[in-house]
């Protein structure tokens, strides 16, 4: 995955275990996908547990998905720090908020 080392906990993973192996694994980026709408809500309770708990206010949340595609801003405005609609998109984007993040 382009030099990333990804970790991949799968569907439907309650949010505070979300947070908890990030922050073990000292992410350099939360990546989360979202099917549905509904699920946005989750999003902001995972974003907003990562920033409390993490040192520094963690590092960025970038979050794809059919729905982060289809309501890009309720996906912003449920904390995420960008959106990517496709997986190379994810990559570049992630590169460089992880750079921006590094400087």
């Amino acid at each position: 995955l382009a030099g990333w080392q990804v970790l991949c906990l799968g569907a439907d993973v309650p949010g505070p275990e979300t947070v908890e192996c990030a922050i073990d694994w000292r992410a350099d980026l939360l990546g989360l996908s979202v099917a549905f709408a509904q699920q946005m809500r989750s999003v902001r309770e995972i974003t907003s547990r990562f920033r409390e708990t993490a040192d520094g206010g963690g590092p960025p949340v970038l979050v794809g998905g059919i729905a982060a595609n289809r309501y890009p801003w309720l996906a912003r405005a449920m904390g995420a720090n960008a959106i990517a609609a496709n997986s190379r998109d994810a990559v570049e984007t992630a590169n460089s908020l992880v750079a921006a993040r590094n400087v």
